[in-house]
C-alpha cells in the first residue's frame, strides 16, 4: 500500500515513516511518557530550503574564537574567582612576612657578633657571660651609689656616702655633702678643700697658652700676675683630658706635676721642661669654688663628689 507526501506529493511506501524526496514525516510516532524531571531539549529541524543553519556564537566571544579555557572560565561563577584572587593575595604577604622576617634574623645576627669584644672568641660562651655579669655588676653599683649620694644630700647625713671613699677623702667628702645640701660654700669649707687638694699634690697654675702641638698637648708660659702665690719663670708642657684650647690666651687650673722632659728648642738648645696633667676632681671643686649659690652650687657639689669616688 501507497500514499503520497502531504508536502511535496511524492508517492512512498505505506511503511515509509518519512518523505524520501523532503524529509516530511509521514506517520505519527507514538507519544512516550517521560518520567524525568526535566523533558531534553529537542533541536529544530534543519530548514526546508537546503541552507546550512548558522551556529550561535555567544555575545560575549563574537568575533574571537573560544577556546577551552575561555568556556570553563566563563562557566564558573564569580564567587570562584573571587576566593582564588584572595587566596593568591595572602600567598604573596605570607611570602614577604617570611623574607622580612629573615632579613631581621640576620641582622640580629650579625649586630650580636659585633658586639663581642675583639680580645673574647665568639665560640666563647662563658667569656661572654662572665662579661655580661661584670656590667650588670658595675651598672648595679652605680645605681645604688647614686641612690646614697641622693639620700646623703637630701639628709645632710655623710656618713650615708662618704664610707665609699678613703679615710684621708672622708673630711673633704663630709664638706662637699654639706655644701650640696645648702647650695653654698663657706669659707671654712672652702679651705678644707684646697688642703685635700694640696695634699693630693695638686697645684693651682696659670699660664699662657703659646702653641698647640696635638689633642691635649700644649707649650706654655708661666703667668707672673697671679692671686695664688708666686709663680716660676719660664715654659712648660701642659696635658689635658677634660679642656681644650683652641687659641692662644691666659688659663688658670688645677693639676699635677709628672716628671720633666728634655726638649729642644727651635734654636737648637736642649732644655728640660715640666710636665703639668689636669686633673678633673681639682678642676670640679675649682667649679664648686666659683659657681653661684643656689641650684648651681648644689649640682657643681654633686658633680665633684661623684669625681671624688673614682680617685678613692
Amino acid at each position: 500500500m501507497s500514499h503520497q507526501c502531504p508536502r511535496c506529493g511524492t508517492s512512498a511506501a505505506g511503511a515509509a515513516a518519512f518523505c524520501i524526496a523532503c524529509g516530511q514525516q509521514l506517520t505519527t510516532p507514538p507519544v512516550a511518557v517521560s518520567l524525568a524531571i526535566d523533558p531534553p531539549i529537542r533541536q529544530p529541524l534543519p530548514p526546508a530550503t537546503g541552507q546550512a543553519a548558522e551556529p550561535v556564537v555567544p555575545p560575549a566571544v563574537q568575533g574571537v574564537a573560544a577556546s577551552d579555557d575561555d568556556l570553563i572560565a566563563q562557566a564558573l561563577p564569580p564567587r570562584f574567582w573571587r576566593k582564588r584572587r584572595f587566596q593568591g593575595a595572602a600567598l604573596a604577604g605570607l611570602v614577604v612576612v617570611i623574607g622580612i622576617g629573615a632579613w631581621i634574623a640576620a641582622q640580629k645576627s650579625h649586630r650580636a657578633v659585633e658586639s663581642i669584644p675583639a680580645d673574647v672568641p665568639v665560640n666563647d660562651a662563658s667569656g661572654v657571660a662572665a662579661q655580661r655579669r661584670a656590667e650588670a655588676e658595675e651598672r648595679h653599683r652605680q645605681s645604688v651609689e647614686r641612690d646614697e649620694l641622693k639620700d646623703a644630700i637630701r639628709a645632710r647625713q655623710p656618713s650615708r656616702f662618704c664610707h665609699r671613699v678613703a679615710s684621708e677623702a672622708s673630711h673633704a667628702c663630709n664638706v662637699l655633702v654639706f655644701i650640696a645640701h645648702d647650695g653654698r660654700s663657706k669659707p671654712y669649707w672652702r679651705d678644707t678643700l684646697q688642703q685635700y687638694l694640696k695634699k693630693k699634690g695638686y697645684k693651682k697654675i696659670a699660664g699662657y697658652i703659646i702653641a698647640r702641638h696635638d689633642d691635649g698637648l700644649y707649650e706654655a708660659a708661666y703667668l707672673q700676675d697671679t692671686d695664688f702665690g708666686p709663680m716660676p719663670s719660664g715654659r712648660f708642657i701642659l696635658l689635658t683630658h677634660a679642656t681644650e684650647y683652641s687659641s692662644k690666651g691666659r688659663f688658670a687650673l688645677w693639676a699635677i706635676e709628672r716628671d720633666k722632659r728634655q726638649i729642644t728648642t727651635t734654636d737648637g738648645f736642649s732644655q728640660s721642661w715640666k710636665v703639668f696633667e689636669e686633673t678633673p676632681f681639682g678642676n670640679a671643686v675649682e667649679m664648686v669654688f666659683r659657681a653661684p649659690a643656689g641650684n648651681e652650687t648644689t649640682a657643681a657639689a654633686t658633680e665633684t663628689l661623684k669625681a671624688l669616688t673614682l680617685n678613692r
